[in-house]
Order: C-alpha cells, then sequence, then structure tokens
C-alpha cells in the first residue's frame, strides 16, 4: 500500500454484527469528511425533480392552477428536459426566457407571447428550483437571478388635438352636434 492511500472494508459481508461495525465506521467517515460526495442534483434530472414538486405541491391547490402549472410545465420540459440540475444556471434561464418571448402567441396571430406569460412561466420555474435547494439538490436557485419582463401595457402618449384638428372634425361632424 503505498502512502497516504487507504483501504477500505465493504460492507458485503453475511454476519450483521460485522455489517453493522462497518456501516457506523463508513458513517463515521462520512461525517469526517473523508468521502468527497456529490451534489444529489449531480444525479437528478429536471423532468424528476418537476415530478417531485408535482407530488409535494399539488395536492393542496386547486384543479384551475394545476392546469396552468402543467401548461407552463409542458414549454419547460421542452427546453430543460433531461438537462442534470446542477447544470442548470442564470445563463440557461435568460436563453429560455428570451426563447420564450419570441415565439408566436396561440391566441393572437402575427404576436410573440407577452411578458406577462413568460413571467408567470419563470415564476413557476424558481418555485421549483426552490425545492430543490430547500432539499439539497443545488446550493442555489439560479432562476432568482434573473430580471422579469416590463408588464406595463406599451400606451401611445396622449396628444392635445390642434386648433386645425379640432376644426376639421367639427366641420365633418353632423349639423346637430355642431
Amino acid at each position: 500500500m503505498a502512502d497516504g492511500e487507504q483501504v477500505f472494508e465493504s460492507t458485503r459481508t453475511t454476519s450483521k454484527s460485522l455489517a453493522a461495525r462497518i456501516w457506523k465506521k463508513r458513517e463515521s467517515e462520512v461525517a469526517s469528511g473523508k468521502f468527497k460526495l456529490d451534489w444529489p442534483g449531480e444525479r437528478i434530472t429536471f423532468r424528476e425533480m418537476c415530478k417531485e414538486f408535482e407530488k409535494s405541491h399539488f395536492a393542496s391547490i386547486s384543479e384551475n392552477t394545476i392546469k396552468g402549472y402543467r401548461a407552463y410545465l409542458k414549454h419547460l420540459m421542452v427546453f430543460f428536459g433531461d438537462g442534470v440540475l446542477v447544470n442548470l444556471n442564470s445563463k440557461m434561464v435568460e436563453e429560455y426566457r428570451d426563447h420564450r418571448r419570441q415565439q408566436p402567441s396561440i391566441r393572437y396571430k402575427g404576436r410573440t407571447l407577452k411578458g406577462a406569460t413568460v413571467n408567470r412561466e419563470l415564476e413557476y420555474l424558481t418555485c421549483i428550483l426552490d425545492l430543490a435547494v430547500q432539499r439539497k439538490y443545488i446550493p442555489e436557485n439560479p432562476a432568482r437571478a434573473v430580471k422579469h419582463f416590463n408588464e406595463l401595457r406599451e400606451r401611445p402618449a396622449k396628444q392635445m388635438l390642434t386648433l386645425e384638428q379640432e376644426n376639421r372634425i367639427l366641420n365633418a361632424a353632423s349639423p346637430i352636434f355642431a
């Protein structure tokens, strides 16, 4: 055995007492930091996290809310799908946000999705990733750093009619209003 190299016993044994002693030793080795353990998020995909979120949250909300969440989830799955949780970062979330904003609206032909719709999807993604942080699958929520779209409607500035415009309107109006 080389200097500094450690030999670990296998936990495979037919003796329950020996297995229990080995198990206790392993627990102390893990607690003292002898093993480099990866984040559980390195093994959990986004799809699996979404299923876990549904199990923990969908029991206490209304059917209509669940329908809305599943609509958001459909689009999130297309983008993030089977990606591993620890690979998610704020740049990917921003790419998703920008990608969704450019997609055409189903209801209004010729328009893209509203920023408010994309914001709701980002909030749902944030909730899913908050659960992943709470369960220590990932160290921090990458969706928290992403800015949302401004939801104020763009309206043209109000203009005053010029005297000439006002006279044209009054002249074109029927004599009852004049």
